[in-house]
C-alpha cells in the first residue's frame, strides 16, 4: 500500500524501465498465486465438517449401534 499522495512514476521517466517491468509483473504473480492459496484454504474450509458436526455423528454412529446390537439380540432369541 502507498501512502495517500505517492504516485507512481511515469514509466517513460524511470531510468531502468525493464527492472520495473518485471517488479511489477513478478508483483502480479505473486498477488495471483496468494489469491489462489486463498481460494484453495477456503475450499478446505468449507469441505471439512465441523467439530460439533463430526461429534453428533459419532453420538448418532453409538446409537444406532446399539439399536443394531439390541435388534441383533431380539432376533437370536
Amino acid at each position: 500500500m502507498r501512502p495517500q499522495g505517492c504516485h507512481l512514476p511515469v514509466l517513460s521517466a524511470t531510468t531502468d524501465n525493464d527492472a520495473y517491468v518485471k517488479m511489477a509483473i513478478a508483483n502480479v504473480k505473486v498477488m495471483e498465486t496468494i489469491n489462489e492459496l486463498f481460494s484453495m484454504l477456503e475450499g478446505h474450509l468449507r469441505d471439512h465438517s465441523s467439530r460439533e458436526e463430526v461429534e453428533a455423528g459419532k453420538v448418532t454412529i453409538k446409537q444406532l449401534r446399539r439399536e443394531l446390537e439390541s435388534a441383533q439380540a431380539e432376533n437370536k432369541k
